[in-house]
């Protein structure tokens, strides 16, 4: 940090902090929000006022939700002033904000909590609003669809080494030796096998150029054997009762594009047709899409060596089978975040078939937005089975496995981020968090069901600025360590209970109401020492018990924060930072201990986990 003047809201802060290392940590939180101010004394100039339990007054001199009162008294004093942002400026004169707190500060903060815990952030509860603002993938869904004149069609035979135009106007292909261009839009029927070679469509004019894989197959030892490298729009359509394929080289020797993918789109790209096409990537990713893709229909199976399926601007998944096998990521839309007014893109939307996905990274995961919204989605390996800045799920069938969060709210460019469950039905066996959001989650509707972590430090829901539940099912069992209590702003009562001690794999968990009524029950898939439901039949202030295999191990008051927890919402204990922990040093925090957060990096999942992609 350099050497400058640090403006008073940060320096109580690091001060709290730093007594806090210094075995201070048993006086209540010193002026921050949620604080009950050091009454002792012990810290000059850090008694102040009680901030609400909410963060949304400051504590210290400072009793105004927006630090009006802070910023007149430096100001007057000749102290930097709080422009509402964090890490705070470090000099009036620069400017500048540091890029580190100083060694041993517990925790690395992103952005200091605003007045809401659990608000803030647009949210959309249903596909129509979420796709709203986003890039307009119709256009190139109705260009899957359209119909044409067989009559039309030009013909290609693959030969092995080299192709001929079997039938149709010659004018749009040129063919040389095993390299064969199309040049035109127009409909192009293509049957056969190429055993090294490539197809390569260089089409400037505006059209669509439709390519009809009949028992098409194609290989390469140079490169991609599919590159579209210039087309307003490319449909590939799978004929019905055909089994195409394309295999690309492990290497890339041939320059003659700039390819990267067995099929490689450098424009819109729609993949459509109840044939079968199998794709196996040897070099980098199976499918490349710069602009967007659409498959609608398909049935396909990607195995590739780096990302399965990239559609840059967006991937919207309508109808068909997809089978996915990845050892990068699965189902990809990175681009950047448009400017304000422009549509959104990165984003992938599953809105039917069916797709399942094998990833040693992220198995679906968007930059800007990921939407289910039917169909069956079946994770079956990942880091992190679904992450974006946002997730939607409102209706299909979804199966998660992960190594680390089973679905995760992250992003390096925005700070509004949102899981929100509306419908559909959700089931996650993460060996992290469950559903890990650096904003919000919210459910209104739909069933969750999470297996969650069985390591302590992980939780089985965990979001920075809330949990709120007003509808649907939720039963997550798991580890007991990070339990996290959702905001008392839910208009649905829930549980949290840890069992006290850990019940076996293949434990039916029940849980009880007084009458002794089986509200809810599952059998764990997993070691579990702690239980969170929310349901429709749990009363708010009721006693409710919870039962393995018959036996009473925890009684529960619904609504009421477990003992050791930490809040997820309005009130609640601890972990208010992103990266936070439990204990006093942290907003809205109790206790003794400085916060857990350690070393975890702002927005990120703690730990050493790496940087978001």
């Amino acid at each position: 940090m350099k050497n400058s003047i640090i403006r008073a809201k940060s320096a109580r802060v690091i001060a709290v902090a730093l007594a806090a290392a210094l075995g201070l940590a048993g006086c209540a939180n010193a002026g921050l929000p949620g604080g009950a101010g050091l009454s002792t004394g012990v810290l000059t100039g850090l008694s102040g006022s009680a901030g609400a339990a909410d963060g949304s007054t400051a504590g210290g001199n400072d009793t105004t939700a927006d630090g009006a009162t802070e910023n007149a008294n430096n100001a007057a004093n000749g102290l930097p002033v709080w422009d509402g942002e964090w890490p705070p400026l470090t000099d009036a004169a620069d400017g500048e904000r540091p890029e580190d707190f100083p060694a041993g500060f517990p925790g690395n903060f992103g952005e200091f909590p605003g007045a809401t815990q659990a608000s803030g952030v647009e949210i959309a509860p249903d596909v129509t609003t979420a796709l709203a603002d986003n890039a307009d993938y119709r256009p190139l869904a109705a260009a899957a669809s359209q119909t044409w004149n067989a009559n039309s069609e030009t013909a290609i035979s693959l030969t092995g080494g080299s192709a001929t135009v079997a039938r149709g106007a010659t004018a749009g292909v040129q063919i040389n030796g095993n390299q064969i261009n199309i040049t035109a839009p127009g409909t192009y029927r293509i049957t056969g096998t190429l055993n090294d070679g490539q197809i390569v469509v260089d089409a400037d004019d505006d059209g669509v150029v439709r390519l009809i894989l009949d028992n098409a197959n194609l290989t390469s030892k140079t490169g991609s054997p599919l590159a579209i490298m210039d087309a307003d729009t490319t449909v590939i359509v799978l004929e019905t009762g055909t089994t195409n394929s394309l295999t690309d080289a492990a290497t890339y020797t041939d320059n003659a594009t700039e390819a990267n993918a067995a099929l490689h789109a450098e424009d819109d790209l729609a993949i459509t047709g109840t044939g079968h096409l199998t794709i196996n990537a040897n070099f980098n990713r199976g499918i490349n899409a710069k602009d967007g893709l659409v498959i609608s229909g398909a049935n396909l199976k990607v195995t590739a060596v780096d990302d399965g399926i990239r559609g840059q601007d967006y991937v919207v998944i309508l109808s068909g089978t997809i089978n996915v096998t990845a050892e990068d990521d699965g189902i990809i839309s990175n681009a950047e975040p448009t400017d304000a007014g422009k549509p959104t893109v990165g984003y992938i939307a599953i809105l039917g078939g069916d797709v399942t996905v094998s990833a040693a990274d992220d198995a679906i995961t968007a930059e800007a937005e990921v939407i289910i919204g039917g169909g069956n989605t079946n994770v079956t390996r990942s880091y992190e089975g679904i992450e974006a800045a946002n997730v939607l799920i409102a209706g299909g069938t979804i199966s998660v496995v992960s190594a680390d969060d089973g679905v995760n709210a992250a992003s390096d460019t925005t700070r509004d981020l949102s899981i929100v469950i509306s419908g559909g039905s959700l089931t996650v066996d993460a060996a992290g968090d469950g559903l890990d959001s650096n904003g919000v989650i919210h459910q209104t509707g739909g069933d969750v069901v999470i297996y969650g972590p069985t390591a302590s430090m992980d939780s089985l829901v965990d979001a920075d600025r809330g949990v709120t539940l007003d509808g649907g099912t939720l039963f997550a069992v798991g580890s007991a360590g990070m339990l996290v209590s959702p905001s008392s702003n839910s208009g649905q009562s829930w549980l949290v209970a840890p069992l006290g001690n850990t019940v076996a794999a293949g434990s039916r968990i029940e849980i009880l109401d007084e009458s002794g009524t089986v509200v809810a029950s599952l059998v764990s898939q997993k070691a579990a020492a702690a239980v969170t439901y929310s349901g429709p039949g749990l009363t708010s202030g009721a006693s409710y018990q919870i039962a393995v295999n018959g036996q009473v191990l925890a009684t529960v008051t619904a609504d009421q924060a477990a003992q050791g927890g930490r809040g997820g919402g309005r009130g609640g204990q601890g972990a208010q930072m992103p990266g936070g922990g439990q204990g006093a040093t942290m907003p809205g925090g109790q206790g003794n201990q400085p916060g857990q957060g350690g070393n975890r990096t702002p927005g990120g999942q703690g730990g050493n986990r790496r940087p978001r992609a």
